[in-house]
């Protein structure tokens, strides 16, 4: 069923925020709760250009994480932490200060492509090589994490390393990354 047209003519409303570095933190410039935001979430994540003020403040009477890691926000007014069996097993609730709810099967939706291999029939037993994936943020390379990945692929002879991020800096031959 095509519900487009629904999501179509909702009111949408648009302010945008602006973030001022006061103290250690960021704070919102405005006031959140003349919104009347019932729930709010929380997808951005947290760097350095997304404050969580919003929910320090208590801008809405629920307020959700959804993470883009494995790990608690550590944000005491955020109430609830989308994740799932993988990221928060069964007796790990005590890692987190939001309560923990569980998507199944997962809270990270991914369908591969239909022109995707199947990675099955590649494992490393039949095929003799270890492919080691590294997805992250060049932004977040370090010259220690570079030794770490130098020194397990010492260890390996049949190891590959597949770095995966769309970045200027890593098309550049003479880039410090």
């Amino acid at each position: 069923m095509d519900r487009t047209g629904h999501f179509v003519n909702l009111p949408v409303y648009l302010r945008r925020t602006l973030l001022q570095d006061v103290g250690n933190s960021n704070e919102a410039t405005f006031d959140y709760t003349q919104d009347e935001i019932d729930v709010l979430v929380d997808i951005s994540g947290q760097y350095e250009s997304q404050g969580l003020a919003p929910f320090f403040r208590r801008a809405a009477p629920v307020q959700v994480a959804y993470p883009n890691y494995p790990s608690t926000t550590g944000v005491a007014q955020i109430d609830y932490i989308l994740c799932d069996q993988w990221v928060c097993p069964d007796g790990y609730e005590d890692q987190y200060t939001e309560r923990v709810l569980r998507l199944s099967p997962g809270y990270l939706a991914y369908k591969p492509p239909d022109c995707a291999d199947d990675v099955r029939r590649k494992w490393p037993a039949e095929s003799g090589t270890v492919t080691l994936g590294l997805f992250q943020r060049a932004t977040k390379y370090t010259a220690a994490m570079w030794d770490a990945i130098a020194r397990i692929l010492g260890e390996r002879s049949n190891a590959l390393l597949l770095i995966h991020y769309g970045s200027v800096e890593l098309d550049d031959p003479q880039s410090p990354i």
